[in-house]
């Protein structure tokens, strides 16, 4: 009885230690993907007009 509940405990932290990588992982990518959408913008306001 207390062994199921210490494997229970266990199989949950083994799932936090695979999930929440992934999830920092995607907001750092989210952050660095707004990044270059503010930056390709910024560009696209400052191109001169074609001749």
């Amino acid at each position: 009885m207390f062994f199921a509940a210490g494997a229970a405990a266990l199989d949950g932290i083994i799932l936090a230690a695979m999930v929440i990588p992934f999830l920092i992982l995607g907001v750092i990518c989210w952050i660095f993907w707004k990044a270059k959408q503010r930056d390709d913008a910024e560009r696209a306001r400052n191109v001169p007009p074609a001749r």
